[in-house]
């Protein structure tokens, strides 16, 4: 009997061990187990790498032996509390006669079916904890043998997992690079940034095995789905922009700091056991990563897996990070792109608007003038002063006609080198003031925004701040930066003198203060990081049509 079944013993091992896929190896340990010791339900835990404040707990739960229905009427799988979270403290075999007599026993969840028997072992890979095996339910209990083989089996387990693991490092590995080198090549090849978070969503979702991907951005108050890549053909953008709402308010209710870092873009964040608005009802988890360049937040990428016999490996989520990072990365390629383009358009505006008016208009304004001389002497016909006088009201009608051609290819473009110039031009007139020429650094991105609306405030308040470091600064150098992103423009201006001093006389910042509240945005003077003082000035501003 017992060569029997150590012969079953060695073929199970050697069944555990054929194969790479982690899924794979994981469900043919929970079943060679069973096997081995006639249990009636088995179950794999997997340990999450990243331990809470009350210890590690259970990431991933396979199990064997239940009928799907009775699966769902339980509900959450267990995380690794009562009985099962006693293999996670005290990593060693665990056999009990009945389960309900340990002390950590909690009871069983409705509709959960009854178990007694019980023989927990943890499965080692490499020199860390992996998970635990637990089977319950053998008609006359566990024995010694049960437990040596289940031990014999967990080592064998614990190597072929390993090589699992390193199969999927370089799985995920060749698939990353694969993702971002597309991505990078899009960027070249200038395609839309639309089709780059196209690409981010399929390739993320294909390297973590999630089911559903999307990226979602704030706009005016709501959320919205900026691309959508999904495993079921049966769901489509309408019902992404559903389930994006609903799991918005869930997740709100249960962690809102969480949530509003994800949809700044400031961090990431993972959620277990989210309700979902379609089938099958439940994600097992939700990641967020932020999509961002230098110039601010582009969204956030989001990744649900409903099936809950997927495994998520950290190595899949530090890839999908990674692909986030490379897909701002062509996204601000994209960025430069657009704004070169922009430029050249701009500048070629403004040289034939230059031309029209330095050459055009000024030779069609001489002709006027020696057409109106001529028409003043006496020894013409009446004909010809009749032909001049119209020839004058031609040229003067034409005269007004280029002068509007100048206005319309100068309006609405020209303003962000009028924003420019100016800011410059006021950079320059407060040198001799400072003892020093102040440095501006102007965001290129600024070509996208209405200038001609923010120009008079802004050189306000560039003007101002120079002033005040001027008169109460004593410093020997300021600098002043201009940038917009995420919809508000703001201006900064630092500098290295004694600090703010006593802000509340002054008047000039009061000014500031109450342009910067007009236009719903604010004004704040602060000490600067390494000294000096530095003043913070934003409003909201809205882009130009495309």
């Amino acid at each position: 009997m017992t060569t029997g079944l150590d012969d079953r013993l060695v073929q199970a091992m050697v069944d555990v061990a054929d194969g790479l896929e982690l899924s794979t190896t994981l469900d043919r340990i929970l079943s060679a187990a069973i096997e081995l010791t006639g249990a009636r339900y088995g179950a794999l835990g997997v340990l999450g790498d990243t331990p809470p404040e009350s210890g590690r707990a259970l990431d991933q739960f396979r199990h064997q032996g239940m009928e799907p229905q009775v699966v769902a009427d339980i509900g959450q799988l267990p995380r690794g509390r009562g009985v099962l979270g006693e293999l996670i403290s005290h990593p060693t075999p665990l056999r009990l006669p009945h389960l309900a007599a340990h002390p950590s026993a909690t009871g069983f969840p409705p509709g959960h079916p009854p178990m007694d028997s019980f023989l927990g072992v943890p499965i080692r890979a490499g020199e860390s904890v992996f998970g635990n095996l637990y089977l319950t339910d053998k008609p006359g209990g566990f024995d010694e043998e049960d437990e040596r083989r289940v031990v014999a089996l967990a080592t064998a387990a614990g190597v072929a997992i390993r090589n699992s693991q390193l199969f999927e490092v370089a799985q995920v590995g060749g698939q990353w690079q694969a993702a971002a080198a597309e991505m990078a090549n899009m960027a070249l090849r200038d395609e839309d940034g639309g089709d780059v978070l196209a690409q981010l969503v399929r390739s993320a979702r294909e390297v973590a095995h999630a089911d559903i991907a999307m990226v979602i951005s704030p706009h005016e108050g709501e959320v919205q789905v900026e691309v959508f890549d999904t495993s079921d053909p049966d769901l489509g953008l309408p019902d992404a922009d559903v389930l994006c709402a609903t799991t918005l308010g869930h997740l709100r209710a249960v962690d809102p700091t969480a949530v509003q870092r994800c949809l700044d873009g400031t961090g990431g964040a993972s959620f277990r056991d989210i309700p979902l608005s379609v089938e099958p009802g439940t994600a097992q988890r939700l990641d967020c990563f932020p999509v961002r360049t230098d110039s601010g937040s582009i969204g956030t990428l989001v990744l649900m897996w409903t099936d809950p016999d997927t495994m998520v490996t950290d190595d899949r989520v530090a890839a999908v990070e990674g692909l986030a990072v490379q897909a701002a990365v062509s996204l601000t390629l994209d960025v430069a792109r657009l704004a070169e383009q922009k430029l050249l358009v701009f500048r070629d505006r403004d040289r034939i608007a230059r031309d029209l008016h330095d050459l055009v208009v000024q030779r069609m304004f001489a002709a006027g003038v020696s057409l109106q001389v001529l028409a003043r002497r006496d020894d013409l016909p009446a004909e010809a002063h009749e032909r001049i006088a119209q020839l004058i009201t031609e040229t003067d009608a034409t005269i007004a006609q280029i002068r509007d051609t100048i206005f319309e290819l100068r309006e609405g473009f020209s303003g962000t080198w009028q924003l420019t110039e100016a800011l410059q031009a006021e950079s320059d007139r407060m040198t001799e003031a400072l003892g020093f020429a102040p440095v501006l650094h102007v965001d290129g991105e600024l070509t996208t925004v209405d200038a001609d609306d923010i120009i008079p405030d802004a050189v306000a308040v560039v003007r101002e701040s120079l002033s005040n470091i001027a008169r109460h600064a004593d410093a020997s150098a300021a600098e002043v930066r201009v940038w917009f992103r995420d919809g508000l423009f703001g201006i900064e201006v630092s500098d290295d003198g004694a600090g703010p001093g006593d802000t509340e006389r002054s008047s000039g910042l009061a000014n500031m203060a109450t342009r910067a509240e007009s236009r719903g945005g604010a004004s704040r003077l602060a000490p600067g990081a390494s000294g000096g003082s530095v003043l913070e000035w934003s409003v909201p501003l809205h882009i130009l049509p495309g």
